[in-house]
């Protein structure tokens, strides 16, 4: 069984009233206890939402919760109990934010490819299959792909550029 959690209000470890990765290291031996083998640690990458799906920063942790050099101090611990952890990386897309995004926007290759713009008035048709929402964006003027809403502009993985 894996615990699922969510750093941001988990346990805070530095005092500024957000749970952050010192904090969830000081409560591993509470979780182990639980009889659980892992953790699902939703987004830790930087990211300005408070969910941390649309991420800016692939290759560092969200200051708010840590830095690298904790976050391998928390798995670090984590493994010495035996236990388990899943980093959830949400990969299918970026934040609007994002570097990759904001040179696509400025029609720069090879980021352009990397995303799904709007080359055809048909695909405006396109709803989100569980509610209805539409999946296009407008971002001054260019239509993005963002099944899951504004902030996360979807990755185009058809692109051979992108790899």
């Amino acid at each position: 069984m894996f615990y699922e959690l969510y750093l941001r209000s988990f346990f805070d470890g530095n005092g500024d009233g957000i749970g952050d990765l010192i904090g969830a290291e000081r409560k591993l031996d509470y979780l182990a206890n639980l009889g659980i083998e892992g953790i699902w640690l939703l987004p830790i990458l930087q990211s300005p939402s408070y969910h941390g799906y649309s991420v800016t920063d692939f290759f560092n942790v969200n200051p708010i919760y840590g830095n690298l050099k904790e976050l391998r101090s928390f798995l670090s611990s984590a493994h010495k109990l035996g236990l388990k952890v899943i980093l959830d990386l949400p990969i299918n897309h970026t934040s609007p934010n994002h570097e990759w995004f904001l040179k696509a926007l400025d029609g720069d290759k090879p980021y352009r490819d990397w995303y799904l713009f709007l080359k055809n008035e048909e695909w405006l048709k396109a709803r989100r299959h569980w509610d209805g929402e539409k999946v296009w964006t407008d971002y001054s003027g260019q239509l993005a792909y963002t099944l899951f809403g504004p902030g996360s502009p979807d990755l185009n993985y058809e692109s051979p550029s992108l790899w």
